[in-house]
C-alpha cells in the first residue's frame, strides 16, 4: 500500500517539476521546516504565527523517521511472541495441536472405525433375524458383504480424519511459529527499511524542486492551510456585542 501511494504521488511530483508552487519566497528556516516536517509555518506582520501549510506531497523526514521506528518496534513486538508462553505457545500453538488431535478423534468416533463395533453388532442382529427365512444363507452373505463395504468406508473416513487432523496438529502450529519471523521481517525490512528509503528519496527530490518556490497562496490544491487559532464564531461574537 505504501509503495502504491509512493507511485501515485510520483505523478504529482512530475506535474510540479516545471512550475512554481509556492508569491513570497521561502526563508531558510521555512525550507528547513519543509524538509523536516513537510509543513511551512507562516507569520503575521507582527511576527506572530498565523498558521502553517501542510504540503500533501511531502512526507517530511521526521515523519518518515517516526514511521520507520514504529515498524521496527512492531517487528520486535511480533518476535516477542516467541517467548510468550501463555498467549502464543499455549494459546495458539498448543491450541492448534490439541484441535488437530480432537479432530482425529471426533472424525474416527463419528464416521470412522470408531463406529465399526456398532456396525458389527448391527450385522449380527440382522443375521440372527434371518435364521427363520428360507434364503437365510443368502441374506447373511449379503449382510456380511455390506459390513465389509462399511468397514472400507469407515477406514477411509478415519484416514481422512488422520490426514486433516495431523495437518491441524503439526502443520498449523509450525505455520504459527514460521509466521512470526516472516511477519517481523516484513515489518522491519520492507515497511521499516525499504519503504522509508523510497519516502526519503521522494521527500528529498520534492524538496529540491520546491525549496526555491514562493509561499503557497489560497486555492493551491497541493497544500492545506491550518490556522494557528480557529476564527471566532460569528454568532458568538454578535451575541457578546449585544
Amino acid at each position: 500500500m505504501a509503495i502504491t501511494k509512493f507511485m501515485r504521488t510520483s505523478v504529482i511530483l512530475a506535474m510540479l517539476a516545471g512550475q512554481l508552487l509556492f508569491a513570497k519566497g521561502l526563508t531558510k528556516e521555512q525550507k528547513k521546516e519543509l524538509y523536516k516536517t513537510g509543513t511551512v509555518t507562516v507569520y503575521n506582520d507582527d511576527g506572530s504565527v498565523k498558521g502553517h501549510f501542510e504540503v500533501s506531497f511531502m512526507p517530511g523526514k521526521e515523519n518518515v523517521d517516526r514511521d520507520a521506528k514504529k515498524m521496527w518496534k512492531e517487528s520486535v513486538k511480533t518476535l516477542g511472541q516467541l517467548v510468550d508462553k501463555e498467549t502464543f505457545w499455549k494459546g495458539k500453538v498448543g491450541k492448534s495441536f490439541m484441535d488437530g488431535l480432537k479432530y482425529i478423534k471426533d472424525r474416527n468416533d463419528e464416521k470412522g472405525l470408531g463406529q465399526i463395533k456398532s456396525d458389527y453388532n448391527k450385522t449380527k442382529d440382522e443375521n440372527s433375524k434371518a435364521d427363520d427365512n428360507f434364503g437365510k444363507h443368502l441374506v447373511k452373505t449379503k449382510n456380511w458383504l455390506k459390513f465389509g463395504g462399511k468397514f472400507i468406508e469407515r477406514s477411509f473416513h478415519s484416514l481422512v480424519g488422520l490426514g486433516v487432523g495431523m495437518t491441524k496438529a503439526v502443520v498449523c502450529p509450525i505455520g504459527h511459529v514460521v509466521y512470526v519471523p516472516v511477519a517481523a521481517g516484513t515489518k522491519s525490512i520492507v515497511r521499516g527499511s525499504l519503504v522509508p528509503a523510497l519516502r526519503y528519496t521522494w521527500n528529498g527530490t520534492a524538496w529540491v524542486i520546491v525549496q526555491n518556490s514562493d509561499l503557497p497562496e489560497d486555492g493551491d490544491m497541493t497544500v492545506t492551510f491550518v490556522p494557528e487559532e480557529l476564527p471566532a464564531n460569528n454568532e458568538s461574537s454578535s451575541s457578546s456585542e449585544d
